[in-house]
């Protein structure tokens, strides 16, 4: 199994700094050249869940991203 970074933001505390660090995580993993990470929203009510998704959708540095059985998080390929 490959090995990857891991960003878990469920224990933010609030989706909009949550996002942000997203947005610092895969800045960092694009410069370090790291092609695949997790990211980790954990669950709750959603709303986590749906800020990064929707961000992920965004971002230009994101090629695809893949929601892991379970439900929790999700892979990222830069």
């Amino acid at each position: 199994m490959p090995s990857f970074k891991t960003v878990d933001l469920h224990g933010s505390p609030n989706v909009e700094e949550a996002v942000s660090r997203l947005h610092s995580e895969l800045y960092q993993a694009y410069i370090q050249k790291e092609t695949l990470i997790r990211v980790v929203y954990g669950i709750g009510t959603g709303r986590l869940r749906q800020a990064v998704l929707v961000e992920l959708g965004r971002a230009g540095l994101v090629k695809s991203f893949n929601e892991e059985e379970g439900g929790a998080s999700v892979l990222v390929r830069l």
